[in-house]
C-alpha cells in the first residue's frame, strides 16, 4: 500500500524510535491518527430564545394557570468521521485501532421549536386595575391557581372588566415578562360555552344503557349519538382540557368507549417506550405544527399526562370514523403505512405509549363504538 488513501481527512504522524542493533535500511515504525467520513446525520443545537405561554381554564371563580416555555433549536447538518490509531511500517498499515467517531458539523440548516416542557418554579403575577397581584409560584407540571374574587377582595375592587395581564419572573433573577392577557368577559362566555356542551353531552350518554351488567360491557348507543358525542366532547377537551368539569364527563363518556377498570388501570400498565421515542422524533421534525403545547410538554418531557392521552385517543377516533384506522372484524385493527398528518401519526404513537399493553383491546372498542 503507497500514499494516503483517498478520503483521509487528517494525517498526523509521530516518529518512534527504534532500538539499537537494527539493520541498516529498517524502516522506521510511526503512528498516525487518521479520519474517514461515516455518514451524515441531522442533529439539534442546545435550546435558546426561550419563550413562555399561558393555559387558562374557562373558570371565573377558581382557574387553574398552566404555564409551558419552549425554545428553538439549530438544525444541523452534521457529519461523522471514524477515527483510527494507525501504525505504519513505511507506506505499510501494520496495525489499525478504532478510537471512536467525531461529529463535524458542516452546514446549519434552519431551526425549529423544541424544549417544549413545563414552566416550573416560575412566580406568576397578575396586572389588572393598576395593581399587581401575586398568584404563587408554578408546581412542577407549571400550575397555579387563581381564586380571583378573594384576589381582589384584598385591593377592594371588583373583577375588572378590561383585560388583566399575566406575567413571569423566570428563575436566574431575569426580569418579570408578560406572557399572556385574560379577559374575565371571555371567561365568562366560554363558561357559558362550557356548560351548554357538557349538558348536550350529559344528555346523550343519560342514554347509554349497557346490554349486561358488567363492567367490561362497553354502553350502547346509537352510530348517531356516538358520533355526536364524539364530537362534543372533543369541543370540550379543545376548550377546557384541564378543568375538573371536562374530567368529570370525560369519565363518563370513556365509559361509553370502554369499561372505567380499563382506564383506571392504565398507569399500572407496561409503558411502550419506543412508541414515546417515536413520538418526540415526529415532534422534532413537525416543529410547530398545530398540536396543543400540554401534548407538546407531555411528549418533549416523556411523560404520561391524561390530557394528552385524551387527546391523542380523540384523533384516533376520529381516524377510526374516516377509515384511516381499518377496523377488521373480530375486534382487530389495522394502522396505515403512512399516516395523513403528522398530528395524527403523534397521536397515535402517543397512544400507543400511554396505553401499553392495553392499546389492541381499547382500539377494539373504539371500533366497536364508532367505525
Amino acid at each position: 500500500m503507497t500514499g494516503v488513501r483517498q478520503g483521509w481527512l487528517k494525517f498526523v504522524v509521530a516518529g518512534f524510535g527504534v532500538a539499537g542493533g537494527v539493520a541498516c535500511g529498517s524502516t522506521q515504525l510511526t503512528t498516525a491518527i487518521v479520519e474517514s467520513p461515516s455518514s451524515k446525520v441531522v442533529a439539534y443545537g442546545a435550546p435558546k430564545q426561550m419563550t413562555y405561554s399561558i393555559e387558562v381554564d374557562p373558570t371565573l371563580d377558581v382557574s387553574t394557570l398552566t404555564i409551558y416555555q419552549k425554545a428553538r433549536c439549530d438544525v444541523m447538518s452534521v457529519q461523522l468521521l471514524d477515527r483510527y490509531e494507525e501504525k505504519r511500517q513505511g507506506n505499510e498499515v501494520v496495525e489499525r485501532t478504532l478510537l471512536g467517531k467525531r461529529q463535524q458539523v458542516e452546514s446549519v440548516t434552519g431551526s425549529i421549536e423544541c424544549a417544549q416542557t413545563y414552566g416550573s418554579r416560575l412566580l406568576v403575577m397578575v396586572s389588572a386595575g393598576g395593581s399587581h397581584f401575586t398568584l404563587g409560584e408554578t408546581d412542577p407540571h407549571g400550575q397555579v391557581v387563581a381564586r380571583w374574587s378573594d384576589l381582589f377582595k384584598t385591593a377592594a375592587m371588583g373583577v375588572p372588566e378590561g383585560p388583566a395581564q399575566i406575567l413571569i419572573r423566570p428563575k436566574q433573577a431575569q426580569p418579570s415578562q408578560v406572557i399572556g392577557t385574560i379577559s374575565f368577559q371571555d371567561l365568562a362566555r366560554h363558561q357559558t360555552r362550557l356548560l351548554e356542551l357538557i349538558h348536550q353531552l350529559g344528555e346523550i350518554l343519560d342514554r347509554s344503557v349497557p346490554q349486561q351488567a358488567s363492567p367490561a360491557t362497553p354502553a350502547q348507543l346509537s352510530q348517531a349519538d356516538s358520533r355526536r358525542a364524539y364530537e362534543l366532547f372533543a369541543e370540550i377537551q379543545q376548550i377546557a382540557p384541564t378543568d375538573p368539569r371536562t374530567a368529570a364527563i370525560g369519565t363518563r363518556f370513556w365509559e361509553l368507549v370502554y369499561a372505567r377498570k380499563q382506564m383506571e388501570s392504565h398507569d399500572a400498565t407496561v409503558r411502550n417506550l419506543e412508541a414515546l421515542s417515536a413520538a418526540k422524533d415526529t415532534l422534532k421534525v413537525m416543529g410547530n405544527a398545530a398540536v396543543p403545547i400540554y401534548v407538546q410538554a407531555a411528549v418533549s418531557s416523556g411523560v404520561l399526562d391524561a390530557r394528552a392521552l385524551e387527546w391523542a385517543s380523540l384523533r384516533l377516533i376520529s381516524s377510526i370514523q374516516t377509515q384511516q384506522v381499518t377496523c377488521v372484524a373480530g375486534g382487530g385493527f389495522t394502522p396505515p403505512t403512512v399516516w395523513s398528518s403528522g398530528q395524527d401519526q403523534l397521536a397515535w404513537q402517543y397512544f400507543q405509549y400511554g396505553a401499553g399493553q392495553g392499546q389492541a383491546q381499547r382500539v377494539a372498542a373504539m371500533c366497536t363504538v364508532f367505525r
